[in-house]
């Protein structure tokens, strides 16, 4: 199995501080998030982990060349598109199963783990709570979701997708299909990784979920 971090984006909610510094590169206590990251994937058996940069991808770059388990591949198009074709980019050539990851997230390692365990269809990391405005909100019915969005109604919410998803290797050319036909729409190109599978539901696909509220999370620009 193979994680997939997405640290592409320009990181523009956070300010001047994105200028010089990626979001995967931001320091809590002392270390950069990419160390928390690494810490709790490695800790649950991943043996390579795939880092799609963009924006100040040399200081990505710099940081994590020297790891024999870590590689680095780039999306040019980067300020053009959002995080579903930052996603493709990595997956290109991989045929494992895959836990797919945003970079700005600080975790419990346990979180990666819990969700590691799921089935063989697509499963994404939720929280069943209250959501706000800039939430990426969820709806399930039973144990599939049936919506993901920001714009969703809100009398009809159950939570909030934390960007972390797994894809078992039977459902990834299935995925990567779907997100390539979605993205060839110009409109589409910025979409995020949940409004892709959204498509997906839309076409039909089983989309399952897990629940991480009892897990430590938080997004670090939210």
């Amino acid at each position: 199995m193979e994680a997939v971090i997405i640290a592409a984006g320009m990181g523009s909610r956070l300010g001047s501080v994105a200028l010089t510094t990626p979001k995967c590169l931001l320091e809590i206590d002392g270390k950069p998030l990419l160390f928390y990251h690494f810490e709790a994937l490695r800790e649950a058996g991943f043996r390579r982990i795939t880092i799609v940069t963009g924006h100040l991808r040399e200081v990505v770059y710099d940081y994590c060349h020297a790891m024999q388990d870590v590689r680095i591949v780039n999306n040019i198009h980067y300020k053009e598109t959002g995080g579903a074709y930052s996603f493709l980019c990595g997956v290109e050539d991989i045929d494992d199963d895959i836990l797919y990851l945003i970079c700005d997230m600080l975790y419990q390692p346990d979180l990666v783990k819990r969700l590691c365990v799921s089935s063989n269809e697509i499963t994404i990391g939720v929280q069943l709570r209250q959501t706000g405005p800039e939430d990426m909100k969820i709806i399930v019915q039973g144990k599939r979701v049936t919506g993901i969005g920001k714009d969703l109604p809100l009398d009809q919410v159950s939570g909030e997708f934390l960007g972390v998803a797994w894809i078992p290797s039977v459902r990834l050319a299935a995925l990567k299909k779907s997100f390539s036909q979605t993205l060839s729409c110009f409109e589409k190109k910025k979409y995020h990784f949940g409004n892709a599978v959204n498509e997906m539901i839309a076409e039909g696909a089983t989309i399952c979920y897990t629940d991480l509220s009892k897990q430590f999370w938080c997004e670090i620009d939210t």
